[in-house]
């Protein structure tokens, strides 16, 4: 696969700027804009340019900014799919909020830090910069606190190191446990007599 070729941005402060990037590949470009050019009309509704698909390339239209944003995120976008990843619209989603959070990221290092393979063959890799600073310390560190709310990751990441710890033989089980504090539910026994425990 060639590389990508792409017209760097002006860093002029220009109100209103064009830039275009181009791909050294036709299956590229494709994979960047998406099916039907989803992935282009979901860039333009996030970051406020207009995308406009040009034979080989992609041209950029808008505040300087903004359009410098679109062209890194595109150029970097590239890339990913370029090192063999597939692009769904909600990894392009993902890799929005990411690079409105830190412009400087590089999306291939999130991306393409494939934690384990399942079993359906999709990879769990991590989905911002708060996931992919966790599993580098999960890597780094014997022990390691998780602290946030429900629905981030932090337990599903866990575990898919753990088994990729146990596919690769770096460890011999996974022990699983759960606190011994109550955890704004009652543990242990329930009360009440047989009927009461049958049918609470």
């Amino acid at each position: 696969m060639k590389a990508i070729m792409s017209v760097a941005p002006d860093n002029g402060s220009t109100p209103g700027q064009e830039l275009e990037i181009s791909f050294a590949e036709n299956g590229l470009l494709r994979a960047v804009c998406g099916p039907a050019d989803a992935h282009l009309r979901l860039l333009q509704r996030e970051l406020g340019v207009r995308l406009a698909h040009t034979g080989s390339g992609i041209t950029i239209r808008g505040d300087a900014t903004r359009c410098r944003r679109a062209w890194s995120l595109l150029s970097q976008l590239g890339e990913v799919v370029r090192q063999g990843r597939s692009l769904y619209a909600s990894d392009v989603e993902q890799a929005i909020r990411i690079i409105i959070q830190d412009d400087q990221v590089k999306l291939t290092e999130i991306f393409l830090d494939t934690v384990l393979v399942s079993s359906r063959r999709r990879p769990v890799t991590p989905l911002g910069l708060g996931q992919k600073r966790y599993i580098d310390a999960l890597r780094r560190h014997d022990v390691v606190f998780a602290i946030g709310p429900a629905g981030t990751g932090k337990t599903y990441l866990a575990m898919a190191m753990a088994v990729a710890a146990l596919q690769k033989q770096q460890v011999r089980r996974i022990v699983i446990t759960r606190p011994a504090v109550e955890a704004g539910e009652r543990l242990g026994f329930l009360p009440g007599d047989m009927l009461e425990k049958v049918n609470p």
